[in-house]
């Protein structure tokens, strides 16, 4: 299972009928969703909306959205952003996938991409900034394909702070995995 298959069971698992992705990369992902209306922001690629994800939000938002796709610029700062955004136009009972969530080593998560490297960036950090934040949603990372992360409005039990997000390490995802990303398998996110 990977980022499409999760986002295609979401969309039919609750009927959702609209869709948004942030970074689009050739249309990989983007044209093998099955949704009724979808909608693209990539400010390098061509897509529907040809700016960045902080333009589109301040000045494009026409509506509100069942899902959305986070897999744009792989900085925690605009990861939070982006979600932030993200959950102001969620329709009720939506969700957010965010991409590269589980970054397999420590070179992963570099903050520069070096144009070479398999990149996650620090993603990850985003997801223990509303994991140790915000006891309103529910967050899964699911165990695969680079880590997919599962952002719904709900409940959930708050990961000890070690400080700022900007602070932690990566030390501290691997000692911490399991419970920091709240990581689940391929077959407890199907149950």
């Amino acid at each position: 299972m990977n980022r499409t298959n999760i986002i295609n069971y979401l969309i039919k698992k609750y009927d959702y009928k609209n869709y948004l992705e942030i970074g689009v990369y050739h249309y990989g992902n983007f044209n093998r969703v099955h949704c009724d209306i979808k909608h693209c922001v990539d400010p390098i690629y061509d897509a529907t909306y040809k700016v960045t994800s902080d333009e589109f939000f301040e000045k494009h938002i026409s509506q509100k959205y069942d899902i959305v796709f986070i897999d744009g610029l792989h900085l925690a700062e605009q990861v939070i952003k982006d979600v932030n955004n993200s959950l102001y136009y969620l329709n009720d009972s939506g969700s957010i996938v965010l991409h590269d969530c589980n970054p397999p080593t420590r070179h992963h998560q570099i903050r520069e991409f070096d144009g070479i490297s398999k990149w996650n960036g620090d993603v990850w950090k985003a997801i223990y900034y509303f994991r140790t934040t915000q006891t309103g949603l529910n967050i899964h990372v699911v165990d695969t394909d680079w880590g997919c992360g599962i952002i719904q409005v709900g409940e959930q039990t708050l990961f000890p702070n070690h400080g700022k997000y900007q602070d932690v390490d990566f030390e501290l995802l691997e000692q911490n995995r399991v419970e920091l990303l709240n990581l689940i398998s391929v077959e407890e996110f199907l149950k």
